[in-house]
């Protein structure tokens, strides 16, 4: 179901997304992409019964200063982070957290302990709509970047953990192993997606889905979903 809910959620949202040579603004708001998304998983045939979280984020980028606005739609545990990059905060040297949904406001999307909000039906019935999520928004500064995923990352990992992944694939993977982003490059996209191996208690190797992309840069919409 997660996944159906996702593939119709990116359609609402590749839908409303403006041309590349258009100077239009992003035609949704993250709510209203969770809701497309949702309305149509429920009529498509044949019928998945499952429950699903869900996190969906847009970038409205703002040229004149390379900075953009983050508009989010969180359902359940599912959640995003910001990360500043090196640099910004002379007193740091490395990635730091700007924002997290934080436990209180998990807590607030969950009808009993380890029961979060959820889409979608199991044995007949609904649970919650997206008119139950989260909604957020948040001033994003040119090089910040956008971590999107479910518990199975924010659960798994404390934020220093997901910091530290973070920096290690950046330099890796982001062409040129200088951060933060050139000026040259702050209006680039970078978006990736990964599956960094953690280990459980017990030994066993864990694969955890994880979204990065750059805050800055064209229009985004993106989510992340988790299944029950």
């Amino acid at each position: 179901y997660a996944n159906r809910l996702m593939e119709q959620t990116s359609a609402v949202a590749a839908a409303a997304m403006p041309s590349a040579d258009s100077s239009a603004v992003l035609g949704a708001t993250s709510s209203t992409i969770l809701q497309g998304g949702w309305e149509a998983a429920r009529v498509l045939e044949p019928p998945i019964e499952g429950r699903s979280t869900g996190c969906v984020v847009t970038v409205e980028l703002k040229p004149a200063t390379g900075a953009g606005i983050l508009n989010a739609t969180v359902l359940g545990d599912s959640g995003f982070m910001v990360l500043a990059p090196p640099g910004r905060d002379s007193t740091r040297r490395g990635w730091t957290v700007r924002y997290t949904c934080d436990e209180e406001r998990i807590e607030e999307q969950q009808h009993y302990f380890n029961c979060p909000f959820q889409l979608g039906t199991l044995g007949g019935g609904e649970m919650n709509t997206p008119a139950d999520a989260f909604q957020a928004n948040f001033s994003l500064e040119c090089g910040d970047v956008v971590i999107v995923a479910t518990d199975g990352l924010f659960d798994t990992l404390f934020a220093e953990d997901i910091v530290k992944m973070f920096d290690e694939y950046a330099r890796i993977h982001v062409p040129g192993s200088c951060l933060p982003f050139p000026a040259s490059r702050c209006h680039a996209r970078f978006c990736a997606c990964v599956s960094p191996a953690v280990h459980d208690e017990e030994g066993t190797r864990l694969l955890i889905p994880i979204s990065f992309f750059c805050a800055v840069g064209e229009q985004e919409a993106r989510g992340s979903a988790h299944s029950t």
